[in-house]
């Protein structure tokens, strides 16, 4: 997935692959949810920071009604933000 900011055609570029996805049916029964996203920034062709991140965890704070949508959700979730953190202050090779 490419992100960039419609209206300026000279923003950073952020690319986005999922690269590992842990998600067994079952919810917590099945053990634990988790991802792997790898990431580039690039500016104006430049790379400017890369990354790996990493979520994984049994995720059951709802107990063991909780699905495995909801788990894999809140790893999603997790992963996003440390991309968000990583962002203010990107870096090459990060392992987040």
């Amino acid at each position: 997935m490419l992100v960039r900011d419609r209206e300026d055609a000279g923003s950073p570029l952020l690319e986005l692959s999922i690269t590992k996805i842990d998600a067994a049916s079952g919810g917590p029964r099945s053990g634990g949810k988790g991802l792997s996203v790898r990431g580039r920034l690039e500016h104006r062709g430049e790379r400017v920071g890369s990354f790996t991140a990493r979520a994984t965890g049994p995720f059951s704070g709802g107990g063991w009604g909780t699905s495995t949508c909801r788990m894999l959700k809140e790893a999603v979730e997790d992963v996003a933000e440390d991309i968000a953190d990583w962002r203010v202050a990107p870096t090459l090779g990060a392992e987040l």
